[in-house]
């Protein structure tokens, strides 16, 4: 269902989903983002947030709004962008919207992804 894991030398979060999820998966979900962000904020801070979702099929509207907000708490809480990486183009329209308007933004790859996230520029 996921993974989550952390550099802390580059203040990077990485965030890989897959599967169907349900209301309960997302509770635990967004319990361990969080616990994962904090103890980088304590390292230093987490400032980039890798989430691959090439795995991930098209969710529920209460999960996708999980995910939309989680992702406005990136950008506005911990100050950290996102690139997501979605290789659907049916999933890429359910997070076009929400990616754009909090700053973050899509990818085909993880090499663009990263590319983008350790850049300087926005």
């Amino acid at each position: 269902m996921y993974e989550i894991s952390s550099d802390p030398a580059r203040q990077l979060l990485i965030v890989r989903v897959s599967g169907f999820w349900t209301r309960e998966i997302m509770a635990t979900y967004r319990a361990e983002v969080g616990q994962q962000a904090s103890v980088l904020r304590q390292a230093g801070g987490c400032k980039r947030i890798l989430v691959d979702m090439s795995h991930y099929p098209i969710q529920s509207g209460d999960i996708a709004d999980g995910h939309a907000a989680a992702l406005r708490f990136a950008r506005e809480t911990l100050g950290a962008r996102a690139a997501i990486v979605m290789t659907s183009a049916l999933s890429r329209l359910q997070a076009t919207r929400v990616a754009t308007s909090s700053g973050h933004r899509l990818f085909n790859d993880d090499v663009a992804a990263m590319t983008w996230l350790m850049g300087n520029t926005d």
